[in-house]
């Protein structure tokens, strides 16, 4: 619901209401835009703790460079980066997020 108050009597024109509906459209989708991104933040966060506390090596590719590392596959291969480091942003010298060539070789087997 929206309120809208003028400071003496006041009929509002076609305008006025145009006006008045884009503002509450917008209002609308800031609020739904804002939702949505917390969500996903929740999700992601969600995902990571999974990930990151599972027994096994997950890792996710695409276009042939690596966008996640799980703190189990950092730590048994050891390649000196963080978990969100190894994305292609940041990576160690010589690792510009390309994917190793093991890991490349048993991407194409699978």
């Amino acid at each position: 619901m929206l309120s809208t108050h003028w400071r003496s009597p006041h009929t509002p024109t076609a305008d006025d209401f145009t006006f008045l509906d884009v503002l509450a459209r917008q209002a609308a989708d800031l609020i739904e835009r804002t939702l949505a991104e917390e969500a996903l933040r929740e999700s992601e966060e969600r995902f990571r703790l999974i990930a990151n506390t599972a027994p096994v090596m997950i890792w996710m590719t695409a276009e042939k460079l690596i966008t996640y590392l799980n703190q189990t596959w950092l730590d048994y291969t050891a390649i000196g980066c963080g978990v969100g480091t190894a994305t292609g942003k940041g990576a160690p010298p010589g690792r510009s997020g390309a994917m190793p060539r093991n890991l490349r070789e048993g991407l194409r087997a699978a």
